[in-house]
């Protein structure tokens, strides 16, 4: 279980995985505990170019890069690579999802 704090409201749940429809990139939503799908929400977004296997650009359009670096870094479930991807206004940073913490992952379609 994994604590994420947003704008002032903890919600505790679970990091799951997919895979975006439009060409397969890694997809990670967080899923508030015991609440189904009412407050899944994704920590990633996805763009037309296919990214490298196990990486992810993370939502920084809709949630607060600080936050997603605490939660992904400080669990030891992704590192950034340093590179980024623009889309309209946006640039998103992409970040590699360690093999392991996937593999704990649930995976949703």
């Amino acid at each position: 279980m994994y604590t994420l704090n947003l704008y002032g409201t903890i919600f505790k749940g679970d990091i799951l995985r997919g895979k975006y429809q439009t060409n397969g990139n890694l997809a990670i939503v967080f899923r508030q505990e015991g609440e189904e799908d009412l407050y899944t929400f994704p920590l990633t977004s996805n763009v037309d170019e296919v990214l490298p296997e196990g990486c992810a650009l993370l939502d920084v359009n809709n949630l607060p890069m600080h936050e997603l670096e605490s939660l992904l870094e400080d669990n030891h479930i992704a590192e950034p690579t340093g590179d980024f991807r623009a889309s309209g206004f946006v640039i998103y940073p992409e970040y590699r999802f360690f093999p392991e913490a996937l593999e704990k992952m649930e995976f949703v379609e």
